[in-house]
């Protein structure tokens, strides 16, 4: 009788361990599944933010195509016979008396907080770059002479051309209409490349971006 007995609870307990083995299978299954919706789900996710971040709007140009205007602008502390004559137009910029491949146009204003914090980047770039790029401050929507845009220079460490002409709030106001740009954000940085456009930024761009573009343009086949 007793072996009868002790075969019986050995059936149960084997019936009960399996019972707990399954449970245990069966929920293993289920968190492998969710794990792997999950899984699949984040890297959905990061597909399509990674999609986003890489896509870069083009401008939109508002100027018609025959439409131009005439700039000659002065760096602040030197003679006029060293003026930047240029022409805008729709699809891009005449540079008349530039020789570097890139031009950089960069408004912004003595009152910009924004915009004096660049300034010594822009500064290091424009000695690094020397050979490939002509950087052009115009200061905009300020009432600054000379002599105060001056001390601003040297406070800033501001060592590249630098004008406070008024064609200044003309110049910027073309070519927000040639980059179809509606609201206005200082600093406003636009890159150009023998004369056709090639980025632009729209407030503090962070300065390691504007240089590896800045290296993309140099590195970049001649023509269009």
């Amino acid at each position: 009788m007793r072996i009868v007995f002790g075969i019986y609870i050995l059936i149960l307990l084997t019936f009960v361990s399996c019972g707990d083995e399954e449970v245990d299978i069966d929920t293993q299954i289920k968190k492998q599944t969710i794990d792997k919706n999950i899984t699949v789900d984040v890297k959905k996710d990061i597909k399509v933010e990674d999609k986003n971040q890489s896509s870069t709007p083009k401008p939109t140009p508002s100027m018609n195509r025959y439409e131009k205007n005439s700039f000659n602008l002065s760096d602040f502390d030197q003679d006029s016979k060293y003026s930047k004559k240029f022409t805008v137009y729709k699809e891009g910029i005449d540079f008349e008396n530039i020789t570097q491949e890139i031009t950089i146009l960069h408004f912004l204003s003595t009152k910009c907080e924004p915009c004096i914090g660049q300034i010594p980047y822009l500064s290091d770039l424009q000695s690094k770059y020397r050979k490939e790029i002509f950087l052009m401050g115009i200061v905009v929507d300020d009432n600054v002479t000379k002599s105060d845009l001056k001390q601003f220079a040297n406070k800033n460490n501001a060592i590249f051309f630098l004008s406070n002409n008024n064609d200044g709030d003309k110049l910027i106001s073309t070519i927000s209409k040639q980059l179809g740009i509606k609201k206005l954000i200082l600093p406003l940085t636009v890159i150009y490349k023998k004369g056709a456009y090639y980025i632009h930024y729209e407030g503090s761009a962070p300065i390691e971006m504007i240089e590896s573009d800045i290296l993309q343009a140099v590195e970049q086949k001649r023509g269009y």
